[in-house]
């Protein structure tokens, strides 16, 4: 069984998994991928189902969500 590791700020991978980002912005999946398609989160398409979100992007997002 693969360990879960926790994802931290000084810890993040430059482009974050879907599961990833959502966490970090402590929303549902289904959330990210909406904001996703509306144009509230840049998001990479790696391939059909695999989708990447730019670690400075989400912290923008949780700057400006605090502010």
């Amino acid at each position: 069984m693969k360990a879960i590791q926790k994802l931290k700020l000084t810890n993040l991978p430059s482009l974050l998994k879907s599961s990833e980002a959502a966490d970090l912005l402590r929303i549902d999946i289904q959330t990210l991928r909406r904001w996703a398609h509306k144009g509230r989160i840049p998001f990479y398409k790696i391939d059909v189902h695999r989708w990447r979100y730019k670690r400075e992007d989400l912290l923008a997002i949780l700057k400006q969500e605090t502010v």
